[in-house]
């Protein structure tokens, strides 16, 4: 009975371990921004796509770390037709705990970021079968908004895809919490 319980809980302890996501390490290191090209006090988020279901938002982190998540907002209750709709959206999200929570426990969302002049370069985990990296490559228009013209899969082939995505800043207090064992 004893080697029944012992076999049954080594092949758990297998399926379990099986079942765990690989991910990718991030081609960039984080390092400190210290710059003024960008407000960091905040959040920007994207203008609607195209099919007017996504939002996306980035929130930059003076210690060189960052969030960017795309929201479906089809899952939501919100109605998003405004600008007004799309700000009162994108605090709920700020607002929720335990997607942040998920953010900093798993490598999905989070990532670091680069600026070099009027260049913007952020590179994030996104979740999937496997755990892949994504680079937004951009121009910074002013203080508050940037422009991302490039969306990179950096694993698999490397897949380069055209974007157009404007960032425009929202003030917003407290900002989530930037620690993760992910980041160095």
């Amino acid at each position: 009975m004893v080697k029944k319980v012992s076999l049954s809980f080594i092949f758990l302890l297998l399926l379990v371990a099986s079942c765990e996501k690989d991910f990718y390490q991030l081609s960039m290191d984080r390092v400190p921004y210290s710059g003024t090209e960008l407000k960091t006090n905040g959040c920007y988020y994207s203008n609607l796509r195209s099919d007017g279901r996504n939002i996306n938002v980035a929130i930059f982190y003076r210690n060189g770390f960052c969030i960017h998540s795309t929201m479906d907002i089809t899952r939501s209750e919100f109605e998003v037709k405004s600008k007004q709709d799309t700000l009162k959206y994108v605090k709920a999200f700020l607002e929720d705990k335990e997607v942040f929570k998920r953010f900093l426990n798993e490598p999905t969302s989070i990532g670091v970021f680069r600026i070099e002049g009027k260049d913007i370069e952020f590179e994030t985990w996104e979740n999937g079968y496997d755990v892949l990296t994504f680079s937004n490559y951009g121009k910074i228009l002013n203080d508050s908004t940037f422009f991302i013209n490039k969306f990179v899969q950096n694993q698999r082939g490397r897949k380069e895809y055209t974007v157009n995505l404007t960032y425009k800043f929202v003030e917003y207090s407290p900002k989530p919490d930037s620690i993760s064992s992910f980041i160095k």
